[in-house]
């Protein structure tokens, strides 16, 4: 006997599985700002591990983004679970059999999904993931139900009326479905959202406009720009944080082109209570000795080089050995890198950056500071330089897709 109660959680699961996927459908086109719940779930970053993942190489197969398939697959199994309740008995059993076995098949695509993540991307997609639990308490909802239908009582539902009306509503229905997914992909890819972009993006700048000037202290810090420059960005960073790594490439890729008229300057923010008082949970163990590397590499003139590799081979926690082996990739002095990392003096140089940040309201990374006044939401980064651009009489920054 089934009950109502599972259906509900079926359906509830799948409705909740088909929204994420729309999420990501969106976020695949590039289209964050227009929904706040991106943003939220993945954070204000337009570089964070949704963005990378969603419109990395691999997400999409033969040209159809993989969110596309998650909102076919979610919107199937609500179809199938909807149309089996109203018949009920022999025609639930047919369908808790084709969903069970219809999730699990999804479950192995999601572990090599999440297994790219891991491994390939060095990121992950907060949304991806929540789609991924969908999955699971879709498949262990039916884990009792998985015995309960067998091939005779399938042929016996084949063989009925209702049977045949139930499999060809639902093969109409996926069809349909199918067609409709389609056009919605096609709707959100050539959707023009210039006007509702322009909106956010003039909210943020507003935003930013009223946050305060802060006085930032960087002496000594390490830079890549005309120190000269009209537009300061300062980058409150962690090695070990993904979306800083995002950051730093897209930066890198883009500060030959803003020439002299921008300058970057790296302030390190180890999101780690083994240095960082503020932390109350250990984000990243390790960032600590991350930093303090990074300390150690300035001392030797090589903090890019050190910055560059520390990104590239990003561990997921850190201890001496990592930093003593990517100093050696990076072509650093072990010996002094070794010597460095035992000094109280530099140490205190971490606390110092530590407090500094705390000073002027960072408490997260990455923040970024442009002339004194810190950005509220990094999605609309490049619109705010614009703007700085326009007020300091600047030729327009070229247009960037990241």
């Amino acid at each position: 006997m089934f009950s109502r109660r599972t259906v509900f959680v079926l359906l509830i699961t799948a409705f909740i599985g088909a929204f994420l996927s729309g999420l990501l459908l969106y976020q695949h086109y590039n289209k964050t700002h227009e929904n706040y719940l991106i943003s939220m779930l993945c954070g204000d970053n337009p570089a964070s591990g949704c963005d990378a993942v969603n419109r990395s190489e691999y997400s999409t197969v033969g040209g159809i983004p993989l969110a596309a398939f998650g909102l076919f697959f979610y919107l199937s199994l609500m179809l199938v679970i909807g149309l089996a309740a109203v018949g009920g008995g022999k025609t639930l059993d047919f369908a808790y059999r084709f969903g069970f076995f219809t999730a699990a098949f999804a479950l192995i695509v999601d572990i090599l999904l999440l297994a790219l993540q891991a491994f390939i991307l060095k990121t992950f997609c907060t949304i991806c993931l929540s789609t991924y639990a969908m999955t699971i308490i879709f498949l262990l909802t039916l884990m009792k139900y998985r015995r309960g239908a067998s091939m005779k009582k399938v042929a016996e539902l084949l063989a009925t009326s209702d049977g045949k009306m139930f499999v060809t509503g639902s093969m109409i229905g996926v069809v349909v479905l199918a067609v409709a997914v389609g056009a919605t992909n096609y709707a959100i890819a050539y959707h023009d959202i210039s006007g509702i972009e322009a909106r956010f993006a003039e909210a943020a700048i507003e935003e930013f406009e009223k946050a305060p000037v802060q006085t930032l202290n960087l002496e000594h810090v390490p830079y890549q720009g005309s120190v000269d420059a009209p537009i300061k960005v300062v980058i409150y960073s962690d090695f070990l944080c993904p979306y800083c790594r995002n950051v730093s490439m897209i930066f890198k890729q883009h500060i030959a082109a803003w020439g002299d008229r921008m300058v970057v300057y790296f302030k390190s923010y180890p999101l780690d209570p083994g240095c960082n008082p503020y932390q109350k949970s250990k984000k990243h163990p390790g960032a600590c000795w991350a930093a303090l590397g990074s300390i150690c590499a300035e001392d030797q003139g090589k903090f890019w080089e050190y910055h560059d590799m520390f990104f590239n081979q990003q561990p997921r926690t850190a201890v001496p050995g990592d930093v003593m082996r990517i100093s050696a990739m990076a072509g650093l002095d072990t010996a002094a890198m070794r010597l460095c990392l035992t000094t109280v003096e530099n140490r205190n140089k971490v606390g110092a950056l530590i407090e500094d940040a705390h000073r002027v309201g960072v408490n997260g990374t990455p923040r970024i500071f442009v002339n004194g006044r810190m950005v509220p939401k990094l999605n609309f980064l490049v619109h705010i330089l614009k703007h700085e651009s326009g007020k300091l009489g600047l030729k327009p920054l070229e247009d960037s897709n990241d």
